[in-house]
């Protein structure tokens, strides 16, 4: 079952429960950060970041991947509108 959490983390570490991955990425620019807590997504729950984060589509099939190697990117967040 699919269970989605977000949040956005202040200078200090304090996690801020947000509705969206929107408001988290939102609020998240201007150097905060944003926690995105997504457990057994489907594709479709991820294909909204790769929009959001502006990050190409592989990125995303690797996180469904049960077999890729455990890395970090780091994606630098695009302006608010």
């Amino acid at each position: 079952m699919a269970e989605h959490r977000f949040f956005q983390i202040s200078p200090q570490g304090v996690l801020q429960p947000k509705q969206s991955v929107e408001e988290a990425l939102h609020i998240a620019s201007g150097g905060k950060y944003a926690w995105l807590d997504f457990r057994n997504p489907s594709p479709e729950d991820l294909k909204p970041l790769i929009e959001l984060l502006e990050i190409h589509p592989l990125s995303i099939e690797d996180c469904l991947d049960d077999i890729q190697i455990p890395k970090i990117d780091n994606f630098r967040l695009p302006d608010p509108p």
